[in-house]
């Protein structure tokens, strides 16, 4: 059955990144929140095995697959170390606890497995510049308050679902990541934002050259115990932070790779501040 299913915004570019990865078939693929099931959909034209949630299953209309009820603050009804990829698009910036949403995808992700996280991005130039003037990444619109709390409701779940209250920066979901044992393996090219390029023709130099600055301040000041550790680390957040993709991108596309189950990883994150 075809669906028509709109080919813009975020979703575009996560289709096109699915229909290029050649190594879909027979994985085991999560989808969450799966929304009316677009992704989904595309993965299983791919020959992936879909397992799609949602807090509101109801909205799913892909006929070929079943969407289940699941809440991304509650523990997920699948087995440890038993998925391939999971898919969260625009789920994050929704979630208050949002470590815990990575430690959960950690549990359920096989060695090695890939986290696909997108949403909408609080660090390119427009949205910093509109951040400083009214704290919100849009500058024609009110920061999220209460009466962005509820988006969505039913009989069925009663549970608030909260707005565009929790974004992220590049630098906060790496660190997430980071901390549950993930790294990031690639970030992606979504829309521009125009006024974002145009600010960078003013802006990118100074903002690089700072940011530069920064890094080698951090990497003078390491101690020298694990210094080659950190020099790595601060390395990334450079590399991130200067990435065009980063500061002219209407959205965050990022491909976590899993390196450490997370008890694994604590005992790797002591080393840092290992005496």
């Amino acid at each position: 059955m075809n669906y028509k299913f709109p080919n813009s915004g975020i979703n575009y570019f996560v289709s096109k990144y699915l229909k290029k990865m050649s190594n879909l078939k027979g994985k085991v693929v999560v989808d969450i929140p799966a929304g009316d099931g677009r992704a989904s959909f595309v993965i299983k034209n791919m020959g992936g095995v879909v397992k799609a949630f949602d807090l509101y299953p109801e909205l799913f209309v892909v006929k070929e697959t079943t969407c289940a009820y699941a809440d991304l603050m509650e523990p997920l009804p699948i087995d440890d170390k038993s998925i391939d990829l999971v898919i969260c698009q625009e789920g994050i910036e929704h979630l208050q606890d949002q470590i815990k949403f990575f430690v959960e995808f950690n549990r359920i992700l096989k060695e090695n497995g890939l986290l696909i996280i997108t949403c909408p991005s609080i660090s390119h130039f427009r949205a910093r510049l509109s951040y400083f003037f009214i704290e919100n990444y849009l500058w024609n619109k009110m920061p999220y308050s209460e009466i962005d709390a509820i988006r969505y409701s039913n009989s069925q779940c009663n549970k608030i679902y909260y707005g565009h209250i929790f974004l992220a920066g590049i630098q906060k979901l790496r660190t997430l990541g980071a901390i549950a044992g993930f790294k990031i393996k690639e970030t992606r090219k979504t829309g521009l934002s125009k006024t974002s390029i145009v600010l960078g023709l003013f802006m990118y130099p100074i903002y690089a050259l700072v940011n530069c600055v920064s890094a080698l301040i951090s990497i003078l000041k390491c101690k020298k115990n694990n210094c080659e550790m950190k020099k790595k680390v601060y390395l990334e957040q450079l590399l991130l932070n200067i990435s065009p993709k980063t500061v002219f991108c209407k959205h965050h596309f990022i491909v976590f790779k899993k390196e450490r189950n997370v008890s694994e990883n604590i005992e790797y994150l002591k080393l840092f501040n290992k005496k």
